[in-house]
C-alpha cells in the first residue's frame, strides 16, 4: 500500500506507515477523523506534542479502546495548593483603573529534593490571535526610531487578527527557574547533556536563561520521562492565549506597561506610559506580586520564552486556526514576551519575535506546557 496517494496530505496507513514522519503521521491521521488511524498515531509517536490531542479527539468521538489521559495530573505530585495574586488593569496613561485579587489552583509536579514546578489548568477556548489595526498603528508609532520597512514588517508579522481556537493544556505558572533547571539537568539525559548552570543572571528563583531551544526541549523531555506526561514548549497560539487570558488589549493588564508591573526597559514607553531607569537584569519569577487573569506571571518581559513552533512571516495569513502549530520548517524558531532588555512595543501580548534554535542569550529562557 502507498503511504502518500495525493498532493493534499491525505496518507492511506498500512504496513508502510511506519516510514512516514511524525508530522506526516499527524496530519493525516488528523485529517481523517478515524478513530483507528489516531490510535495508530498514538501507538507510533505516544511522545508526540499531538497525542494528547489525538486522545482527546478519540474521546469526542466515543472511543473506549484507548484511554484518555487527566486533564493535568502530575505524578508524582501533591495536593492542587491556591496561589493568591494580584490583577490590575491599566490605561494608556499607566493609571491603575481597577485591581482585585485573583486566585488560580495549580498542580505541583514534585522533581526531587523539594523543587516543584507548578501549572495552571487552561479549558481551551477561542480567543483573538494578533493585534488590532489601532494596536498596530500604536506599535509603528513606537517604532518610529527603526528602518521603516522593518518596523513595518515586525508589526505585519502580528496581522491579520483571527480567531484562533485551543485545546485544553496546561502552563507553567512562571518561567522555568534556575533552580528548576538545575534539578532538572541532573536527570538522566535523554538526547544530550545539559549545563546546569548556564545563566549570566545567577539566582535560583530568577529564570533560567542562555538556552537554546534545542536544551529547552531536551528539559521538557527529561521531565516527560520524569512525570509520564507529554511536557514541551507552548504552540505560538497557546502562549497567546495564555498570556492573553481573556483579554483584548495590547497587555493582560491593559493599554500599557509600568515599571511595577514588569521587567522591561522601561526607559522607554508604550502609549502614555512612564518611563524609568531599567533594572538591566533578570528579576526572581512572580516577584512584581501581580498575575493575569489566568494566575500567570511574567508573561510580559523578564525573558523571553520560547515557542515550540517555526517562525514564519505568514503564520496568521496561511496556517490553520484550530490548534495551529505554524509553519512546518524553517530556521528560527518563535519568541514571544519580551524581556528585561526590550521596550514595551516588544513585550505585548501579540509581539512576534524569533531566533535560531540553537542561539542562546541572557534575555532568553522557557515556560513548560503540560498536553490534556
Amino acid at each position: 500500500m502507498l503511504a502518500h496517494v495525493a498532493d493534499d496530505d491525505t496518507y492511506v496507513f498500512g504496513s508502510d506507515a511506519s516510514s512516514l514522519s511524525e508530522l506526516e503521521f499527524w496530519k493525516a491521521a488528523n485529517g481523517s477523523g478515524r478513530v483507528e488511524e489516531l490510535q495508530a498515531f498514538i501507538a507510533a509517536f505516544p511522545a508526540s506534542p499531538f497525542a494528547g490531542l489525538a486522545r482527546l479527539r478519540i474521546a469526542r468521538a466515543g472511543a473506549e479502546s484507548v484511554p484518555v489521559a487527566p486533564a493535568c495530573t502530575p505524578v508524582p505530585s501533591d495536593p492542587a495548593p491556591a496561589e493568591r495574586s494580584r490583577f490590575l488593569t491599566l490605561d494608556a496613561t499607566g493609571t491603575t483603573t481597577t485591581e482585585c485579587e485573583i486566585e488560580a489552583s495549580v498542580d505541583r509536579l514534585t522533581l526531587g529534593g523539594g523543587v516543584t514546578i507548578d501549572v495552571i489548568r487552561l479549558p481551551g477556548g477561542v480567543f483573538r490571535m494578533g493585534a488590532t489595526n489601532i494596536e498596530a498603528m500604536a506599535a509603528r508609532r513606537e517604532l518610529s526610531h527603526a528602518a521603516a520597512g522593518t518596523a513595518l514588517r515586525w508589526i505585519q508579522e502580528e496581522q491579520p487578527r483571527r480567531e484562533v481556537t485551543v485545546s485544553p493544556f496546561a502552563i507553567g505558572r512562571t518561567p522555568v527557574t534556575q533552580r528548576q533547571w538545575r534539578e532538572v539537568a541532573a536527570l538522566p539525559q535523554c538526547s544530550f547533556s545539559l549545563d546546569p548552570e548556564p545563566s549570566e543572571f545567577r539566582g535560583d528563583d530568577n529564570p533560567v536563561e542562555r538556552v537554546s531551544w534545542i536544551e529547552a526541549r531536551e528539559f521538557c523531555d527529561r521531565l516527560a520521562a520524569l512525570t509520564g506526561r507529554t511536557v514541551r514548549l507552548p504552540s505560538e497560539a497557546e502562549w497567546e492565549y495564555a498570556c492573553r487570558g481573556g483579554t483584548e488589549a495590547p497587555f493582560a493588564f491593559g493599554e500599557t506597561l509600568t515599571p511595577e508591573v514588569a521587567n522591561y526597559h522601561c526607559s522607554e514607553k508604550f502609549a502614555g506610559g512612564p518611563r524609568a531607569e531599567p533594572i538591566g537584569r533578570p528579576t526572581g519569577v512572580g516577584c512584581y506580586g501581580v498575575a493575569n487573569p489566568f494566575g500567570l506571571v511574567d508573561m510580559h518581559g523578564n525573558v523571553w520564552e520560547w515557542c515550540r513552533d517555526w517562525h514564519a512571516r505568514d503564520t496568521y495569513s496561511t496556517s490553520v486556526v484550530v490548534d495551529p502549530w505554524g509553519a512546518c520548517s524553517g530556521t528560527a524558531r518563535v519568541r514571544r514576551g519580551g524581556s528585561w532588555r526590550t521596550p514595551p512595543v516588544f513585550c505585548r501580548s501579540a509581539a512576534r519575535f524569533s531566533a535560531p534554535p540553537q542561539y542562546r542569550h541572557s534575555d532568553t529562557g522557557f515556560r513548560i506546557v503540560i498536553a490534556a
